[in-house]
Formats: structure tokens, sequence, C-alpha cells
């Protein structure tokens, strides 16, 4: 309808970019980069003296294990010699039935002991190895 010049204005914008407070922040961003591998070691020597703990207190276990598996070891032994003597008072009548169970009884106990034992020493090496293969 109308010829007449369309409504235009003329705009025109212009930025400006000055980058005033970017060494705040680069040095902000270096600060945390610092603080954060600060925070890192931290963390891996505390884990690092966890698997030291870990470790030792294997060593330990694996040790006692040991030792109790010889403690068991001698004492299965006494109690196989303490039984072989009841059999033969028991054979020719210096010891009743109820001593020679017992005694029998004494001997299997401390058998089970020994196999328990022995298992327990076998397993905590085995938890030893793997520790130390995995550091």
């Amino acid at each position: 309808m109308g010829s007449g010049r369309p409504n235009k204005s003329p705009y025109l914008g212009l930025s400006l970019s000055m980058p005033i407070f970017a060494g705040f922040k680069t040095k902000s961003n270096i600060n945390r980069a610092k603080l954060t591998l600060d925070l890192q070691k931290n963390e891996l020597d505390k884990t690092l003296k966890d698997q030291e703990k870990i470790l030792l207190m294997a060593r330990q276990e694996y040790n006692r294990s040991h030792k109790e598996y010889q403690v068991v070891q001698t004492q299965s032994l006494s109690l196989k010699k303490s039984l072989e003597a009841m059999k033969e008072r028991y054979e020719i009548g210096m010891a009743s039935s109820i001593d020679y169970s017992k005694a029998l009884l004494d001997y299997n106990i401390s058998e089970f002991n020994l196999i328990r034992a022995k298992y327990t020493v076998l397993y905590n090496q085995e938890i030893l190895k793997v520790l130390t293969d995995s550091y």
C-alpha cells in the first residue's frame, strides 16, 4: 500500500573485552590446581601407608598361624604317645574303657586341630602371596 520507505533504524553494536581480571582468575586456577595436587598426594600417601599396614598384618597373621601349627603338631604327637600308652594299659587291664575312650577322643580332637591349623597356615600363606604380588 504505501510506497514509502521502510521504517529502518541504523544500529551499530561494539563490544570491547579487556582482560583486567584474567590475571586473578589464572592465579586462582593455579592455586586451586596446587591444592588439588596436594590433596591427591596426601591421599596417595595414606593409601600406601594403608597397604603397608595390611601387608604387615598379613605377615604377622601368617607367622602367628605358623607358630600355632607347630604347637598343635607337638601337642598332637604328645597325645598320640599318650593314646598308645593308654591302649597298652587298657589291653593289660590297668585302665578302663572310659580312660581309653577319653585318650582316643583327645587324640582325635588334636588331629582335627592339626588339620585346621595346617589349612589356616596355607590360607594365610596364599593371602600373603596375593598381597605381596599385588603391591
